[in-house]
């Protein structure tokens, strides 16, 4: 059930990313205003957590699932496309690891950089900003539907214990893998 509805939010990602592209494409400056420093914080946030989320998927792939050369394929895109390249992982389905690698040491790196892109992004930066750019820019846009998107492949993964810590999605990513708070 879990693999039918991360594939299941994945055709979604894909069928809503190419229809607003091509039918209500607005254009897109944000790309511009962040390599010039001038982007919202905010938007800032949601764009480097959708780099922090494919990290984390990648170290839970690789510490809990035997993946073949193509897996890395996918997991390396979430990097560049997000839940475009990540959510195909649940088509192709790698079996899961007897014994799970632990890796420490990317996990706390990862919890600690996306704990500071959070507080940065809540404290600095302007929800209505945020909005404003959700409706006229098509990377922000799609961006957004990619982040929810990525939870829910987040909430669909096997292994993982369900609970309130979940709504904190990418910390408690990291804290669930920290801790061994799998299944």
């Amino acid at each position: 059930m879990k693999r039918t509805i991360g594939i299941i939010a994945w055709l979604f990602l894909i069928a809503y990313g190419l229809i607003y592209s091509i039918f209500f494409n607005p254009g897109s400056t944000f790309l511009a205003d962040l390599f010039t420093g001038s982007a919202d914080p905010l938007a800032f946030m949601v764009f480097n957590l959708l780099g922090m989320i494919p990290l984390a998927f990648f170290v839970f792939f690789w510490q809990y699932y035997e993946l073949k050369w193509f897996h890395y394929l996918f997991l390396a895109g979430g990097f560049v496309f997000g839940g475009f390249a990540t959510g195909a992982l649940f088509v192709f389905m790698p079996e899961a690891k007897p014994v799970p690698k632990r890796q420490t040491n990317v996990l706390v790196a990862g919890l600690i950089i996306t704990l500071a892109v959070i507080i940065y992004g809540l404290f600095f930066g302007s929800l209505d900003a945020y909005i404003q750019a959700f409706e006229t820019d098509t990377f922000v846009h799609v961006m957004t539907i990619d982040f929810f998107v990525l939870f829910i492949f987040y909430l669909a993964l096997p292994k993982l214990n369900k609970g309130v810590i979940q709504l904190f999605f990418v910390p408690a990513f990291y804290i669930q893998m920290l801790l061994g708070d799998l299944t």
